[in-house]
């Protein structure tokens, strides 16, 4: 049987805030941690994973960050090469 660990390094954040507090957030924390770590933000449907990934690419604070949007409607080898470029990368962003 195959076991599976979790990679002691790997760490999962989340912050309680008002829903009009989201994004302010969201751009905070991916601000400070974006340049040295890997970090992955899951959103509700596949359209604001598209959403914030065009946004994110936009904003000053964050134009430097490597933001990848990753989702089910996107064909397989879509997939695959956004996941492989995001596993390559030292740091970044994979929505």
């Amino acid at each position: 049987a195959l076991s599976q660990k979790t990679p002691s390094s790997l760490t999962i954040q989340y912050v309680m805030c008002e829903a009009d507090e989201k994004v302010a957030q969201l751009v905070r924390f991916l601000e400070a941690h974006h340049k040295e770590h890997k970090i992955i933000v899951y959103f509700m449907t596949c359209s604001l994973v598209d959403y914030f990934a065009a946004a994110l690419r936009r904003l000053a604070p964050l134009k430097r960050c490597k933001v990848r949007a990753l989702h089910g409607k996107m064909k397989q080898a879509a997939r695959e090469a956004t996941l492989e470029a995001f596993s390559a990368l030292p740091a970044g962003v994979l929505l």
